[in-house]
């Protein structure tokens, strides 16, 4: 939390123009609940910084995933048993059937809804629904084979990693930061290192390195617009 991010009325106001700020505001904000699902709403993935009590709230969960199906992932453990919230997460998102629970993986029109809207979801289907006929159907629309489908976790994860580690060129800092050019090279690499063991990692650093380097920022902007 910033100084700037202490005032509720700044807070708000710049939450509400980049949602990912909610990192920096007070607890009390994270709970205000019409600032979250406005948040939510455009970036589901922020549903990770709202207080334990809203992500349990049915309502900021179905928004967030609307907007983003993994979001599930910071909702309470029991949306990933509800087959409302789970639905809409892999019709957003079909690689969002990895948090379901083990029984709505096992669910035939669940997986069916997440392979047709992503070939990958087909590997966190159950095993026993790998040989269903709809559902290689619908992976086969995708153009994608099931040996294709079901390549491990730690290829996708290098995919994803050189994605934003490797294109990035002279400036040698992961793409969310290319914008920032005060942003530290240790930063960088810890994030890089980070990012091969936890993904989320990589978020946490993002927020660390907004939380030190905005303040002034914020400030500057908030000007800009009175």
């Amino acid at each position: 939390e910033t100084k700037a991010m202490r005032d509720p009325d700044v807070a708000t106001h710049m939450v509400r123009r980049d949602g990912s700020l909610i990192a920096l505001v007070s607890d009390r904000l994270k709970d205000d609940r019409p600032l979250i699902w406005e948040t939510v709403e455009r970036e589901g993935d922020m549903l990770e910084r709202a207080s334990d009590r809203l992500k349990q709230d049915p309502e900021i969960v179905m928004e967030a995933v609307k907007s983003n199906g993994e979001a599930i992932r910071w909702a309470a453990l029991d949306f990933r048993g509800d087959r409302e919230v789970v639905l809409a997460a892999v019709q957003q998102n079909g690689d969002a059937l990895r948090y379901a629970s083990q029984i709505l993986r096992a669910d035939h029109d669940m997986a069916l809804a997440a392979v047709e809207q992503r070939a990958t979801a087909f590997r966190y289907a159950s095993q026993a629904l790998r040989d269903d006929p709809d559902i290689l159907r619908a992976l086969a629309a995708h153009g994608t084979s099931p040996e294709e489908a079901l390549r491990t976790e730690e290829e996708s994860l290098e995919s994803q990693e050189e994605r934003l580690w490797g294109d990035v060129g002279a400036t040698r800092r992961p793409l969310h930061f290319v914008q920032d050019p005060d942003l530290p090279q240790h930063l960088w690499e810890e994030g890089k290192e980070a990012f091969k063991t936890d993904s989320r990692a990589l978020t946490n650093l993002q927020r660390e390195a907004l939380a030190r380097a905005l303040d002034a920022q914020i400030r500057a902007k908030v000007a800009e617009v009175n």
